[in-house]
């Protein structure tokens, strides 16, 4: 119900599948038709509810941003990705957005 409520918040119709994978060591999106967000084992030992739900947050915005699309466009551009500006490009695109989600997500949360 949580997941479901942030979602909504977040801005998206359908609230993603979230689940505990024993195959990524750091939260991820996977998918792009129908993503789904991947949790690292360890987060549910260290981490309590309140604060997964943050990271599954941050997720979202990522979901809700179409990052992972963004990301396959530029491997198409230069799917080498030996080139120093696509890879500067890339890291851009990257920092740009977390701080963007990292804003998105404090705001839903402080309202």
């Amino acid at each position: 119900a949580r997941i479901r409520e942030q979602a909504s918040l977040i801005g998206l119709k359908v609230a993603p599948v979230v689940a505990y994978c024993e195959r990524v060591t750091i939260p991820v999106v996977a998918g792009v038709i129908r993503p789904m967000i991947l949790l690292p084992i360890w987060l549910a030992t260290k981490m309590n509810p309140e604060q997964v739900l943050v990271i599954v947050a941050h997720e979202m915005a990522h979901i809700r941003r179409f990052d992972l699309f963004v990301i396959l466009l530029t491997n198409r551009v230069n799917p080498t990705r030996d080139n120093q500006k696509h890879l500067a490009l890339r890291r851009a695109l990257s920092d740009a957005a977390n701080l963007a989600i990292v804003d998105q997500v404090v705001v839903k949360r402080t309202w």
